[in-house]
């Protein structure tokens, strides 16, 4: 996956990639095309969105599992039991401000031919479906979407595995929120069984919701294991210095802009 900070390659060794979550959606509506097009523009390495089959097959970008949230005042619509055509006929942009008033539910398709080509997406499976990873594959196929750019991510132990079976040269990470009762198999503490599960399921790191609690012991087992560390959702620069510290290869973010500029700052003025 490439880095869209190409000129400030002095940086690397201490930059992980910067992921604007689900957008960039501190100003934008969150997983519409307007958010996106801005996390790019502030300079997000890659995008994060999260992802749901429609009723008819099309795999479309949307946090919930209804649109009572994002399109109050209109149709309150399921989004795995409603049409492509349905949910397109909603405005999801003037809940965030009237100037998004045209924002509609993005496919997948959309969001891949939006990207430049030198950034990535990961896509946060919501539907535990196993016909969604089958049509993801058909998706990136139709798109002509390179493996490296994409990542996909789920709390859904099963949907990692089966995408490892179907897509095996994605990368896949097992989603896990330290700050919740964990519902993941196995005994020991929450961070042990997170890295048995991931293991379990053949992922390639865990994207960890930020805890200050996850530590070098967390971040070694990992390394032991060869599994790679991604935290969401990280605003503040002392939290994302704590994830670099633990070895994060990513960091998703609402605010990808400032954070980065936050982050070239710091290190810029370490040298």
């Amino acid at each position: 996956m490439v880095r869209s900070d190409r000129t400030e390659t002095q940086f690397y060794c201490d930059m992980p990639l910067i992921i604007g979550h689900r957008g960039a959606s501190h100003a934008a509506p969150e997983n519409t095309l307007a958010s996106f097009r801005l996390a790019v523009n502030e300079g997000a390495d890659c995008v994060e969105g999260d992802f749901w089959l429609t009723s008819d097959n099309e795999i479309v970008c949307h946090h919930d599992a209804t649109t009572e949230r994002t399109a109050p005042g209109q149709q309150g619509l399921r989004i795995t039991k409603s049409s492509i055509v349905e949910l397109k006929s909603l405005d999801v942009g003037s809940w965030k401000n009237s100037v998004y008033s045209q924002e509609k539910i993005p496919t997948l398709f959309e969001i891949l031919h939006l990207l430049p080509i030198d950034r990535g997406l990961f896509i946060e499976v919501k539907d535990n479906n196993p016909q969604f990873v089958h049509v993801l594959e058909q998706t990136l196929r139709r798109a002509q979407t390179s493996r490296e750019r994409v990542r996909v991510i789920s709390f859904f132990p099963e949907v990692v595995a089966l995408t490892k079976t179907v897509l095996p040269e994605v990368q896949c990470y097992l989603l896990f929120d330290p700050q919740k009762k964990s519902v993941l198999p196995f005994t020991g503490d929450r961070f042990s069984r997170a890295i048995k599960t991931a293991l379990a399921v053949n992922a390639d790191g865990i994207d960890s919701g930020f805890s200050a609690q996850a530590g070098e012991d967390f971040s070694l087992k990992l390394q032991k294991n060869n599994l790679e560390l991604h935290f969401w959702t990280v605003n503040r620069l002392s939290d994302a210095l704590h994830c670099i510290s633990l070895g994060a290869q990513s960091i998703t973010t609402d605010t990808p802009g400032l954070l980065r500029q936050e982050l070239l700052l710091y290190f810029s003025g370490r040298r």
